[in-house]
């Protein structure tokens, strides 16, 4: 069985995952999740079982709820009250813990929702990808851009865009400051209504908190105050927040400085845990864990194999591979007995925040993908447009064509995580001249090529590649986009899908076991056969689609022949 083993390592790893910096957690903390055997109940503060171990996952209470994942083979998040019972079924994919009176939950195939603790939807964001827990009144939120990119932005309670998606990266709002990312790879820091008031600087950031915030620049850790002027001068190799005073890391040895960086307990321990607002502070000397008071005095005698800090009157420690609580003297009030500890307990005591800061979107936004596709102009390129025209558009160089290839790739781009698109064209951009050149006195005709700008293309290809959430889904892509279409007629041909109008012939492909979809867009060439009756309608039958061998003939490109794919 894995052991759970928090010390600062995970700690650092905590923050990594939850982009927010620790600040001394503070509440009792009267039921605690605890693993026996695979499964997670629940203690009081004296030890007894007050909820048998029933979860696979198990979140402490907030807000008089607990989030808990059931166990078995189809797990769901749900919502406990102190008794065990269930206040929101166990129903979603993904789930947060309640902040603010809100929890972000993802029922399957579905996007984000804030429920209240009555598990009544209050917010539905339709088209974001990730959306974290609310912090002072605001949630961030990401979505994708028309380049492809993910952007951070940030929604309030009520549901409205307090600040649009703009940000490469965000934090949480703490101390009415968040710290955001650039497209520089640059961090600097917002106010609530998004005004840039610190500026663009520093190679990595954490939260304010207490009036300051971590900073880091050419590889060394300082602090600002909320001026943006350095309190500590970047000196350290990082530097985590402990109430009002931070833990420093100098020479692969963890010590604390006050808020000046005055050294005041010298760094010497090769692992450690914070004080937050107790008077001891668990340190790692040797191989074993003991606590120290605020002087560095140790009091309770390295002895555990791991140790945490202080909730209240109670630590957790572990000992021969069990898990335990220990009181200030370093008795055992609760025996080591548990195979583990839910890591968002710990996650609590040390930030006040939680290993369950976000949820990602479980929905496939088909809508975004046929929205994203232009069918009559992809890309803003009309059917038989120049190559210059397509270099002009596309703003790409001369050089993205090849004398010899017949199918080029013009456009790469993200539409979401989960899905990426390819536009190619079709047509020789060059043409062959014959040229007179000499060998000694021997003269030769040699065939060379040039680009010629007036060329014109001869049809499209699109390349949809699902992912993710994508993965399997083609066939109801078509069917999306087909319902999209105006003016076209269905073709009769039972072994591919294929539309078309006065000028345009669309042909629909599945490759890759539904993880591909390609678009050929060519010109009618008048062998379709007029069936007034025909709608645009994407047959049931898989028979309306083309196996990838097909798909390998028909998109096939070739140097020393130009082949018609259609």
């Amino acid at each position: 069985m894995k052991k759970l083993k928090f010390t600062l390592g995970i700690l650092v790893s905590i923050i990594a995952l939850n982009s927010c910096s620790f600040f001394g957690g503070k509440a009792s903390i009267d039921l605690i999740p605890v693993k026996s055997g695979d499964d997670y109940g629940y203690i009081d503060r004296e030890g007894k079982i007050v909820i048998n171990p029933q979860f696979s996952e198990a979140t402490i209470f907030r807000e008089g709820l607990a989030m808990v994942k059931t166990s078995g083979k189809d797990q769901k998040y749900g919502y406990i009250d102190e008794k065990g019972s269930y206040i929101i079924n166990p129903q979603y994919k993904y789930a947060t813990p309640f902040s603010e009176g809100l929890a972000w939950v993802v029922l399957p195939n579905s996007a984000p929702t804030a429920i209240d603790t009555d598990g009544k939807v209050q917010i539905t964001l339709q088209n974001a990808e990730t959306v974290s827990r609310f912090h002072n009144g605001l949630a961030a939120f990401s979505t994708i851009d028309k380049e492809g990119k993910e952007k951070w932005g940030f929604v309030d309670k009520n549901g409205n865009i307090a600040i649009n998606p703009q940000f490469d990266r965000v934090y949480y709002f703490a101390d009415g400051k968040c710290a955001v990312k650039n497209d520089k790879d640059k961090w600097g820091f917002i106010d609530t209504s998004g005004k840039l008031i610190i500026n663009y600087q520093f190679d990595r950031v954490l939260d304010f908190q207490n009036g300051y915030a971590i900073v880091y620049k050419d590889e060394k850790a300082g602090t600002i105050d909320a001026e943006g002027k350095f309190s500590i001068n970047p000196q350290f190799e990082n530097i985590y927040t402990d109430n009002k005073e931070f833990i420093i890391n100098q020479g692969d040895k963890w010590g604390w400085s006050d808020n000046k960086g005055k050294i005041i307990i010298n760094p010497q321990f090769s692992d450690l845990n914070r004080f937050n607002n107790s008077d001891l502070a668990p340190v790692k000397s040797g191989d074993s864990w003991g606590y120290i008071n605020k002087e560095g005095k140790i009091i309770i005698n390295p002895q555990f194999e791991t140790a945490f800090s202080f909730d209240d009157d109670l630590a957790l420690v572990s000992s021969s591979g069990k898990y335990g609580f220990v009181n200030k003297e370093g008795k055992y009030i609760i025996n080591p007995q548990f195979d583990g500890i839910g890591v968002d307990y710990y996650a609590y005591i040390s930030s006040e925040e939680s290993t369950y800061e976000s949820v990602s979107t479980d929905y496939f936004n088909v809508e975004a993908v046929v929205n994203s596709l232009n069918l009559e102009k992809p890309e803003g390129l009309d059917l038989f447009c120049t190559y210059k025209q397509i270099i002009n558009i596309l703003k790409i160089p001369e050089s993205t064509f090849g004398r010899y290839g017949y199918e080029t790739t013009v456009v790469n781009r993200k539409i979401t995580s989960d899905v990426s698109i390819n536009l190619s064209v079709f047509g020789s951009s060059y043409e062959p001249y014959e040229v007179t050149k000499s060998y000694g006195w021997f003269n030769y005709t040699d065939t060379e090529y040039r680009f010629v700008s007036s060329k014109k293309t001869e049809g499209f290809k699109y390349v949809i590649h699902l992912n993710g959430k994508g993965e399997g889904k083609a066939k109801l892509l078509i069917e999306a986009i087909a319902k999209n279409l105006k003016d076209y007629k269905k073709g009769q041909n039972s072994t591919t899908n294929m539309y078309y109008n006065s000028s345009k012939k669309l042909k629909f492909f599945i490759s890759g076991n539904q993880y591909t979809v390609e678009i050929y867009i060519t010109a009618t060439d008048g062998s379709e056969i007029e069936d007034s009756n025909s709608k645009i309608i994407v047959s049931d039958n898989n028979s309306d689609y083309t196996d990838e061998s097909e798909v390998a003939v028909d998109s096939v490109a070739v140097d020393t022949a130009v082949v018609d794919p259609y």
